[in-house]
């Protein structure tokens, strides 16, 4: 299929969701994704005071992509709905059902204006300083972060990869530039923290230069917008209780953890951010293609999740033992002398961090079997876990491995049970872009 927004929906070819060359973009965005998580978290650490004031910064970094987590679940219904009505046989979609981008667009807006409200009730908690107008931040980044996750999925249900690749690489890249140039002009917490967040702006640029983002931006769901919207509120419930283990862990820390000794286990809290992301961040880049390779494949149930599960166990084996080997030294040559942490403890978060990623790809596969009370109820279940586990009387670094592995592990159990009892769902075919 051509790549062209003037494609056609759907023609009798192959059953591949991505190409080579998409492959090879979406890789490169993951990477540079990830690259930028490291590069803002250290120079944070250079630049930043060790202690209270990086931890703010750390937490505010946790709060603000967990609510993108949140809001990723948009982005995984609309690449499940784009590729439905991207596929379908017949004109499925009628001017009574929404523009996905509208409803982004809403959500984002809907959700600002509650953190807004209420954010005497959460931030002095989370931000001990600069309290509201690191709130003010926050609700600008989950504005403007909605309407990127909507066009990222719709981008994703079209499989127009490479557009899907240059709006994460974009994003990305103005994230750095920002956070650099504060850096470089000596601001403090607030202009880290305004960096961050301003650069989930990135899509209306994207949108605006790119025919392609456009057209993607402007199709519709496969469902009336009720059904659209539970579905959207499915997958938030589960992709929230993801990003809380995921990004927004460091915010569970600090809500579980007395102020004094959370600021001074700063050094664990940002060995859990490191060790997340060489294998999430670029997880949940290709997020999107899981889903729609999922649709595409609904006849296979749990055999088409068996490749890329060797991989992950792989990864996350190898992983564990560099991180308890290299990890220590990597940690004081590049952040500083202040951060020393244990190989043990980076080698379980690691381990933890491939267990994570065994939900993430379960998940994944119930949401594109519109299995949504299902893939809710796993992560539901894992955060639910996770969070007993962090209010026990152990030490932070105990807790945290134990939470990161335990609830994950039951999650998984109840994905794979379910998948089990699944019905054979007809493929579907689609071209690769």
């Amino acid at each position: 299929m051509d790549d062209s927004p003037n494609a056609p929906k759907s023609a009798p070819l192959k059953q591949v969701t991505i190409g080579r060359r998409g492959a090879a973009g979406v890789a490169v965005a993951s990477l540079l994704s990830a690259g930028v998580g490291y590069v803002v978290l250290t120079v944070a650490a250079r630049v930043l005071v060790p202690g209270t004031v990086n931890s703010v910064f750390v937490t505010f970094w946790s709060t603000l992509f967990a609510c993108f987590g949140v809001l990723s679940g948009l982005s995984i219904e609309t690449t499940r709905a784009v590729t439905v009505v991207s596929t379908a046989d017949d004109a499925t979609t009628t001017s009574s059902r929404p523009r996905v981008l509208a409803v982004g667009l809403a959500i984002g807006i809907v959700a600002a204006a509650v953190l807004a409200a209420t954010a005497l009730l959460w931030a002095p908690r989370l931000f001990p300083t600069n309290s509201l107008p690191l709130a003010g931040l926050v609700c600008l980044g989950v504005a403007a972060y909605a309407a990127h996750s909507t066009v990222i999925g719709a981008l994703a249900g079209r499989h127009s990869w490479s557009t899907y690749s240059r709006l994460i690489a974009a994003e990305s890249t103005v994230r750095l530039a920002l956070v650099l140039a504060a850096a470089a002009l000596g601001a403090r917490v607030l202009g880290f923290a305004a960096g961050t967040a301003v650069a989930a702006c990135t899509w209306v640029a994207v949108v605006a230069v790119s025919p392609r983002a456009r057209s993607a931006a402007a199709m519709r769901a496969d469902s009336t917008l009720p059904v659209f919207l539970r579905r959207i509120a499915a997958a938030a419930l589960a992709t929230g209780a993801s990003a809380l283990l995921l990004v927004g862990f460091p915010m569970l820390l600090s809500l579980t953890t007395s102020r004094a000794d959370y600021a001074a286990s700063l050094a664990a809290v940002i060995a859990i951010s490191w060790t997340r992301a060489p294998l999430m961040i670029p997880l949940t880049a290709y997020q999107g293609v899981a889903v729609s390779h999922f649709v595409l494949h609904r006849d296979q149930g749990l055999r088409a999740l068996l490749p890329v599960v060797r991989a992950v166990v792989l990864v996350g084996a190898v992983g564990a033992v560099l991180a308890y080997f290299v990890g220590p030294w990597i940690m004081v040559n590049v952040l500083g002398p202040t951060y020393v942490v244990s190989g043990a403890l980076l080698a379980g978060l690691t381990g933890a961090s491939a267990v994570l990623a065994l939900l993430t790809l379960t998940g994944a596969l119930c949401q594109a079997l519109t299995m949504h009370r299902i893939f809710a109820a796993g992560w539901l279940t894992a955060l639910a876990v996770a969070v007993a586990i962090l209010i026990l009387p152990l030490s932070l670094e105990t807790r945290s491995i134990l939470a990161l592995s335990i609830g994950p592990s039951i999650g998984i159990v109840l994905h794979v049970r379910a998948l089990l009892r699944a019905p054979v769902h007809p493929a579907s075919a689609v071209s690769a872009r």
